[in-house]
């Protein structure tokens, strides 16, 4: 019989963060490292907005904003939670 896992709301949250944190810093080398706003669009950054876009769904899913989730997602990492 093989083991039965069930995905924690905090579960989510952490994995959609680290996918939206890794998707950032894509983005941020496609840009050189001059800021996403430095000139236009590339692919990387259409990644990070889907990665964003997922995790501020599961934000509102628990009740709270994207920065509160980042502020969550920080404190469950750093041991504060």
């Amino acid at each position: 019989m093989s083991p039965t896992t069930t995905t924690t709301a905090e579960d989510q949250l952490l994995t959609a963060y680290f996918d939206m944190e890794d998707a950032r810093r894509r983005a941020l080398r496609s840009h050189d490292g001059q800021g996403l706003d430095s000139f236009g669009e590339t692919p990387a950054d259409g990644v990070y907005d889907d990665a964003f876009n997922v995790f501020a769904a599961i934000c509102t899913e628990l009740g709270m904003s994207p920065d509160e989730g980042i502020s969550e997602a920080r404190d469950v990492i750093g041991g504060r939670r």
